[in-house]
């Protein structure tokens, strides 16, 4: 199902909670805010539509049709997404204090990094402008600019190649759960089979994820300066920072894997229907 995340909505570490006072649903709606999680979902929203479109063109006989527009609609509602990725995140964190992320995020600084990520993100929909952002990158690592090496630090202070993939990997094995759920007859493959397509996927899942993160974050952190980039790092490397991460993988994964599973059931059962 492809990459999940990346920068400030993509670095996971699973850490025992910090000690300190517990989430309460106002401090949640004011990490929720700073983070524009609304705006980072919309975007995952259209990221989907587009995956699910060219799914039905692929594996549907009758290619994607109205009826599969309108049941990948329903899938992928805001609302549907929206309500995966907050219940978990909040779960994650109810006995965390956020006041720290919301005060960070809340600086003239932190606004910044979340909308030019945001911007970033939004423009990489075109698949041409993701092509060239990878060209960017890799003529810009082979000059040597320094940059470089702050996006690889702050790669690994997040350990964002294996958290994508293991999401990824997740989210594909709960899309043809779905998949063989829904299809019944039409649908010749056992989990066991999918299991290990999805393992044979890995090597190839994590070379893109890695590529895709250099050249996001590339674009994205271009318009900051070094300092303002150390600042950034400093945050991500510290407890506070490792919060954030556990937060929203927890919350995108979850929206990630059920989403997969939703969407793997109903292409599974229009193809048992069509087969019919």
């Amino acid at each position: 199902m492809g990459r999940i995340l990346s920068g400030i909505i993509g670095v996971a570490w699973m850490l025992a909670p910090m000690v300190g006072a517990a989430a309460d649903a106002e401090e949640f709606e004011d990490f929720w805010r700073v983070l524009r999680m609304d705006d980072t979902i919309e975007i995952m929203r259209e990221e989907g539509l587009a995956h699910s479109a060219d799914l039905g063109a692929e594996m549907l006989p009758g290619g994607a049709d109205g009826a599969w527009a309108l049941t990948v609609e329903t899938l992928y509602g805001m609302e549907v997404l929206r309500g995966h990725t907050r219940s978990a995140m909040y779960a994650a964190v109810a006995e965390d204090d956020l006041g720290p992320l919301v005060d960070w995020f809340g600086t003239e600084l932190g606004q910044r990094i979340v909308g030019l990520e945001i911007s970033a993100r939004t423009a990489q929909l075109d698949e041409d402008v993701e092509t060239a952002a990878e060209q960017v990158f890799l003529e810009r690592s082979a000059a040597g600019d320094p940059r470089v090496d702050q996006i690889a630090r702050f790669i690994a202070a997040g350990d964002l190649v294996e958290a994508n993939l293991a999401g990824s990997l997740n989210a594909n094995f709960r899309f043809y759960q779905g998949l063989i759920e829904g299809g019944g007859d039409a649908v010749r493959l056992s989990e066991q089979q999918a299991l290990a397509t999805v393992q044979a996927q890995a090597e190839e899942i994590r070379a893109d994820t890695l590529m895709w993160l250099n050249a996001f974050l590339y674009m994205s952190y271009q318009p900051l300066s070094d300092a303002e980039m150390e600042a950034y790092l400093e945050f991500m490397e510290s407890p506070d920072g490792a919060l954030l991460t556990r937060a929203l993988f927890a919350g995108f994964d979850a929206m990630f894997a059920e989403t997969s599973y939703a969407l793997g059931l109903a292409l599974g059962r229009q193809m048992g229907a069509v087969d019919l």
